[in-house]
């Protein structure tokens, strides 16, 4: 991940005169590097309250800033609570139990969301930076079998912006 970067250079060179060289004029020469940049926030996934045996979806968003014209991806990990290549929630209750989710893309459900072989190989989304605030949408899946125990289910997913 990269950061906000700005360095700006000045060179100045310092000379001495006497009296007679007051009138010679000179240059100081600068200049400054603008960097490619990205700042990254997000919004919670939040499902729809779920009893147990059923499915759920959920949505949340990611907002991107980036230089305009600066390709960049966004990756998400397999989260904290991840088993194997698997994204699980864990409940705050400390029951063992774990939830598994998906995250997608699309509305559709047919594009995962991952981070192209750090924790999955699911691929991240690409953008190009406009310059302003860029919004995606995080679409959400999980599904509960009859035994899941009753409370709140958490993880927590790294977002990697690339570029």
């Amino acid at each position: 991940m990269r950061r906000i970067a700005i360095i700006v250079a000045c060179l100045a060179g310092l000379q001495l005169f006497t009296q007679a060289d007051a009138r010679q004029k000179g240059a100081m020469p600068r200049g400054a590097d603008v960097l490619p940049a990205a700042t990254v926030s997000a919004s919670p996934v939040v499902f729809d309250s779920i009893i147990p045996g059923n499915s759920a979806n959920g949505i949340g968003s990611i907002t991107v800033t980036a230089t305009e014209g600066l390709p960049f991806k966004i990756g998400l990990d397999n989260g904290q609570n991840r088993v194997g290549s698997d994204r699980a929630m864990k409940s705050l209750s400390g029951s063992p139990y774990l939830i598994p989710y998906f995250l997608y893309a699309d509305a559709g459900y047919s594009i995962p969301w991952g981070d192209d072989g750090a924790s999955n190989r699911s691929l991240p989304v690409a953008r190009i930076g406009n310059g302003a605030n860029d919004t995606v949408t995080v679409y959400a899946k999980m599904k509960t079998d009859r035994l899941t125990p009753v409370g709140t289910y958490t993880d927590t997913v790294l977002i990697t912006i690339t570029y």
